[in-house]
């Protein structure tokens, strides 16, 4: 029964300098409890070193499969694998004697192949010593190895704690456009460079470009893949499709090798995909992806990623042009035009790797505060407990069967309203009977009320309790008349349905400030179906606010505790009001819509000053349309703050067409918008912003709206193009339809709202 390691693998492990016999024994213990009593094999005495750190998980794989002396490639180590090209394979290797790590390149090549390939290999190597350029990690040295009926070409460079392109697009999608443009000013300025020397990079795609958490941008073994792939084309077509993505269209047609038009195709491309999250050209396999290639022509960037700025958009449509003489003449004249890198393009590389080696938590984003996170646990567990009640009373509730139907008895004239934690509507007693001429209003069921048309006409509503739904008939539509004071709600988890909110305006209200048509105290409220619009006003009365977050009390649990509420707006209209939501400062605020439509003539969202980390602004947004609005989120006033906290919208299949002044963001404080800018997150897809209007404004000096640099804002998923409502009237929501777009999206499902969904009664009559 073996309990040591054999010679064999003692030997293997020492000639690899892997593992000495010491290193072996020390991890005998562990051996031992994995063999579980049986004979503790070499394999076993492999799994025990590497889970003691002494292999990495390659080497035990390749020494258990009996390939541990293909670890060994000249006098490099493999040590793990890295994101290889389709043409090769890229590992992290140490050099035997000094240590060193690098990045190690193996590819066959055809025994009869090799000599020729030596010689272009040491050429490949002698041009790449005489380049000193930063961006550019160029092979140190390399050779050929006999390996059965196959030689292998290896070669090295320098290695780089970082992250490929192509790894950061899977995840993420889009890249900001402002890293993206600090990647092609790095990439001309070394290509610029490799023209000098007629050394074409000849691979310029996202597994060739590395990043990393510095901001450093690098390019990867230039000359390697025109050495071992010299042509391109329909006969080379062995590789996955997207091997091809970056092939110049004429490569393909002539088989020709790379050269400096290539080149700027392949650059094109390859920052278009970055730009625009996907690849350029569409293919199936690779026949289809060269036919493509060959045949297609790629859009517009501008029309996919319309926050790029216009010089480099330019210059992408330019580098991808079919025709290689429209290209441009050369990568010194392209890196003149693109400008020189800068340090907050580095540091928005260094923002996208940090997310990616680093994502953040809940606590980092602030995306859920502590007392959210503590009634999170408590819904979960309210609401099994809610589940399991339900299910017994629905129980005990089902009638027995019967010969004949059930018919239950008529709803008395006034019907009491069931005591706060009642779950069964009981009979009203002498002490709890409604005052003459004053119905109470149904209950439904446990926590839902049914709103009369009576008492929404008098603007009143009925007593409520935390997780009450107070619901409207859909058919005939409550229209609660607001009074010029508001509504008050300061009990967590209502719900309104099926009910349209309509101002009135009063003698008492203050001409200055606007009114509030909800004022809310309370952390989380949702409105299902409903409408909020102003009545008849005077001339010069302001309109009112739909709602109000209004500062509450807090108690002495809550002090260190930021406040936050949590709106949703599910199928609403909102128009006619000087706000949809308004945010005093100190107030972290959460909007969730689906299919709302929203007619101004203000923002959506009303800041009183930009908010604190501690207190971010987030909006959720589906099939939304906002029209004749000044802004989507507008901030004004407040004081500079020391720790700006984030803005940050996510917007799938919306419609932003703000009026011809307006904009999505709308900021005017104190503090510069310059240390404001990178805290605007957008992402999403498939959104869709008027071509006229601005992404981010604020008032000039003589008090006119003026456009604000948007270079350092991060926006994912919304284009830029014409829009076509069904009409240019407001009084119907099935006059926002949307009809016509300019722009290709992400999906087929036409953006904005459903109007089929927001035929309300008392809007559409309005």
């Amino acid at each position: 029964m073996p309990d040591q390691p054999s010679v064999e693998l003692i030997q293997l492990l020492d000639q690899l300098d892997l593992a000495s016999r010491g290193d072996i024994l020390a991890v005998g213990r562990r051996a031992r409890r994995l063999a579980r009593g049986l004979p503790v094999f070499d394999s076993v005495w492999v799994d025990a070193l590497a889970q003691a750190g002494v292999l990495t998980p390659l080497q035990a794989t390749q020494i258990k499969a009996g390939r541990g002396h293909h670890l060994r490639v000249g006098e490099y180590i493999l040590q793990t694998t890295l994101d290889a090209p389709p043409y090769a394979q890229l590992f992290r290797a140490r050099h035997l004697s000094s240590g060193t790590k690098v990045q190690l390149l193996l590819a066959d090549i055809p025994p009869g192949d090799a000599s020729q390939a030596s010689k272009e290999l040491q050429t490949l190597i002698d041009v790449s010593g005489r380049l000193e350029h930063p961006v550019l990690l160029t092979i140190r040295a390399g050779g050929l190895e006999a390996s059965g009926s196959t030689a292998r070409l290896w070669c090295v460079c320098d290695d780089l704690d970082g992250i490929t392109a192509q790894r950061w697009l899977v995840p993420h999608g889009r890249m900001p456009h402002q890293a993206v443009l600090h990647v092609a000013q790095q990439m001309t300025s070394a290509l610029a460079e490799l023209e000098r020397y007629e050394l074409p990079h000849a691979d310029i795609s996202p597994t060739s470009l590395l990043f990393n958490e510095e901001g450093d941008v690098r390019l990867l073994m230039p000359g390697i893949r025109g050495l071992l792939r010299p042509e391109e084309g329909y006969g080379h077509a062995e590789l996955a499709p997207e091997a091809y993505d970056y092939v110049a269209p004429e490569r393909i047609v002539r088989g020709t090798p790379a050269d400096t038009a290539s080149e700027l195709y392949a650059c094109g491309a390859l920052w278009w995909h970055l730009l625009a999250g996907r690849p350029p050209v569409p293919g199936g396999d690779s026949v289809a992806k060269l036919r493509n290639l060959q045949k297609g022509r790629i859009p517009a960037i501008d029309q996919v990623a319309p926050e790029t700025a216009a010089f480099f958009a330019e210059a992408v449509t330019r580098c991808t042009d079919l025709d290689p003489q429209r290209r441009g003449g050369s990568f010194d004249h392209l890196a003149a035009q693109l400008g020189p890198p800068t340090r907050e393009g580095a540091g928005e590389i260094a923002s996208c790797v940090a997310r990616h080696i680093h994502p953040p938590t809940w606590a980092e984003t602030g995306s859920l505060p502590t007392e959210n996170i503590r009634w999170v646990s408590g819904l979960f567990w309210g609401s099994v407990a809610s589940f399991l009640l339900l299910g017994v009373l629905w129980y005990l509730r089902v009638p027995s069967a019967a010969p004949t139907a059930h018919v239950p008895p008529p709803l008395p004239e006034k019907s009491a309203v069931a005591p706060t934690g009642s779950t069964v509507p009981q009979q009203a007693t002498d002490s709890q009977k409604s005052p003459p001429g004053l119905p109470r209003p149904q209950l439904l069921e446990p926590n839902i009320i049914l709103l009369t048309q009576a008492a929404a006409a008098e603007g009143r509503l009925p007593k409520l309790s935390a997780g009450i739904t107070v619901r409207g008939d859909p058919q005939q539509r409550p229209l609660f008349r607001v009074p010029p004071h508001g509504i008050l709600l300061d009990l967590p988890h209502v719900r309104f349905e099926n009910i349209d909110f309509v101002w009135q305006h009063g003698d008492s209200t203050t001409p200055s400030s606007p009114p509030a048509m909800i004022r809310l105290s309370s952390r989380w409220v949702e409105f299902h179906r409903c409408s909020f619009q102003s009545g008849p006003l005077p001339f010069g009365s302001p309109q009112p606010i739909a709602i109000a977050c209004s500062r509450r009390e807090r108690s002495r649990e809550d002090l260190n505790l930021p406040a936050a509420v949590h709106t949703v707006l599910d199928l609403c209209v909102l128009r006619e009001v000087a706000a949809g939501i308004a945010v005093p400062g100190s107030t972290s605020l959460t909007v969730q819509s689906h299919g709302t439509l929203y007619l101004g003539p203000g923002p959506l969202v009303q800041l009183a000053g930009w908010p604190w980390l501690e207190q971010p602004i987030r909006l959720a947004l589906s099939h939304c349309t906002l029209r004749n609005s000044t802004a989507l989120v507008a901030v004004r006033g407040g004081e500079a703050v020391s720790r700006p906290g984030a803005i940050s919208v996510h917007a799938e299949h919306c419609v932003f067409a703000p009026r011809a002044d307006g904009a999505l963001l709308f900021c005017q404080t104190r503090q510069p918008w310059q240390d404001l800018m990178q805290r605007v997150q957008w992402t999403g897809h498939s959104s869709l912003l008027a071509a006229d209007a601005a992404i981010v404004s604020g008032d000039s000096e003589d008090g006119e709206a003026e456009r604000l640099d948007e270079s350092r804002m991060a926006i994912e998923g919304l284009a830029r193009g014409e829009v076509q409502f069904a009409s240019p009237q407001l009084h119907r929501p099935a006059a926002s339809r949307l009809q016509a777009w300019s722009v290709p999206l992400r999906s087929s499902t036409p953006p904005g709202i459903d109007h089929d969904q927001l035929r309300l009664p008392s809007v559409d009559d309005g």
